[in-house]
């Protein structure tokens, strides 16, 4: 028989035809579905494509000062790239078409989906599922791995801290304390019960801040 559940949090992917973990969305960029098994390699690539689009813009603005008469000269760009001022159009053109991608486009994107993750949020759930977020550190390790140091590095090593099907919440942590809560209260004012109302020589035992009467034990008639 057909079994029709799905696990929670993950969604049946048109373009692919197959039910993914954990989804967030299908990248035409990677030509695949992003899922719980390799968020984190999408997450990489969109720092690493950061740093080097933010590498070239450096560079490219530091050389600048140099640049600009060797790209006018007759002997410079001018004999090995376009004729007159097109050099300087294309130098500068070159800059801010990265310097926009990084600041107004590729920046941004990378941190909406960096917010998601220390969130535990996916683009489709986006915050519907705010009892997922368990805490920043435990979100990231169930996108990045178990190891801090592994999180950098584009290797799946042991992989996302989780199997993908079943996901801790906050809710359950709060039900836990919550019971906890009320089992204390219960107890703690039935120690007081039983304790005034056995009288007799005893003496005084405190348990939790409660005290309670304890009758001492008779000793056998000779």
């Amino acid at each position: 028989m057909l079994c029709t559940t799905e696990p929670p949090r993950s969604h049946f992917d048109s373009v692919t035809q197959r039910l993914t973990l954990n989804m967030d969305h299908f990248c035409p960029w990677v030509v695949n579905t992003v899922g719980f098994y390799n968020r984190k390699f999408f997450m990489l690539f969109l720092i690493y494509a950061n740093f080097t689009m933010l590498f070239a813009v450096v560079f490219l603005l530091a050389q600048a000062p140099v640049m600009f008469d060797w790209l006018q000269s007759e002997d410079g760009a001018v004999a090995h790239w376009f004729p007159g001022i097109l050099n300087l159009v294309v130098y500068g053109g070159a800059i801010a078409i990265d310097a926009v991608l990084v600041l107004c486009v590729l920046g941004p994107f990378t941190t909406f989906h960096l917010r998601m993750a220390a969130h535990n949020e996916t683009t489709i759930e986006g915050s519907s599922n705010s009892h997922y977020d368990v805490g920043q550190h435990q979100n990231l390790r169930s996108v990045f791995g178990r190891n801090m140091w592994t999180w950098p590095l584009p290797l799946y090593l042991s992989g996302p801290d989780g199997d993908g099907l079943h996901w801790p919440s906050h809710s359950r942590t709060s039900r836990s304390s919550q019971y906890a809560r009320q089992m204390s209260a219960t107890v703690r004012p039935s120690y007081a019960r039983n304790g005034s109302s056995e009288g007799g020589g005893g003496g005084a035992t405190s348990v939790n801040g409660s005290s309670m009467q304890t009758q001492a034990p008779q000793l056998p008639e000779p």
